[in-house]
C-alpha cells in the first residue's frame, strides 16, 4: 500500500497541444549558414496553450517549440512565402525585409506572430519507444486570419516508424527484435 497524503495536492489539468491551427509568436531566430537555414523557436501566442513552451522551459529547462526554414536554392520559394506571410501578419514590424528583397534580418522576426497549421508525427524515440509529437517540420504557415476563420485543413499524421518495433526492456537490457534473427533465451546461455 502506498502511504501518500494527497489531501493538499492539486490535481493536474495537464494537456498538450494537438494537431490544428495556432497563432504562434517567434521567440528566437538564428541564421545557420552552414545548413542554409534559419532556426526558430516559438511559443503559442493565444488560446488555451498560450505560453506553453515557456512553462515547459521553466519546469524542465527544455524549449520544445522549434522549426527551421531552409533557404537553399530549391527551398527559396517556400522561404519567401514564409517571409511574405510573416510580413503580412506583422505590418508594424519594420526591417524584416531590407531593400528590394536583398537582405532578410532574422533578428527582426523575434516577437512576430504568424499562423501555424501542424499535424502529428509518430516516430521511434531514442529510448526505443514509439512516440507522437507535433510535426513542425511539415508545418504550414498562414495568416492569422486564416487561423481565426478556421479556413485550413490539418495535415495527415506522418508515421516515421515503418517496420520499427518498440524496444522491450528486461532488467537493464533492451531487446529490439531484429527480423530474421531469433532471440536467445537467458536460460540457454552456457555461462
Amino acid at each position: 500500500m502506498l502511504n501518500l497524503n494527497l489531501k493538499n495536492v492539486n490535481a493536474s489539468n495537464y494537456s498538450k497541444p494537438g494537431p490544428g491551427g495556432y497563432v504562434i509568436q517567434i521567440t528566437k531566430a538564428q541564421n545557420n549558414p552552414k545548413l542554409n537555414r534559419v532556426d526558430f523557436e516559438f511559443d503559442f501566442a493565444e488560446g488555451q496553450f498560450a505560453g506553453y513552451y515557456k512553462e515547459i522551459k521553466d519546469k524542465f529547462n527544455f524549449w520544445g517549440g522549434r522549426f527551421s526554414k531552409s533557404y537553399t536554392e530549391r527551398a527559396l520559394p517556400f522561404f519567401k512565402k514564409f517571409v511574405d506571410t510573416l510580413v503580412e501578419c506583422n505590418p508594424d514590424i519594420e526591417g524584416i525585409v531590407i531593400g528590394d528583397w536583398e537582405d532578410i534580418d532574422e533578428e527582426k522576426m523575434v516577437g512576430a506572430r504568424i499562423g501555424m497549421i501542424v499535424g502529428e508525427k509518430v516516430y521511434l524515440g531514442n529510448d526505443g519507444k514509439i512516440k507522437t509529437k507535433l510535426d513542425t517540420y511539415n508545418a504550414q504557415f498562414v495568416t492569422i486570419e486564416t487561423i481565426y476563420n478556421e479556413d485550413y485543413t490539418v495535415p495527415e499524421k506522418v508515421d516515421e516508424t515503418a517496420g520499427a518495433t518498440e524496444a522491450k526492456s528486461v532488467g537493464n537490457v533492451t531487446d529490439t527484435t531484429i527480423p530474421g534473427f531469433e532471440a536467445i533465451k537467458y536460460d540457454d546461455i552456457p555461462f
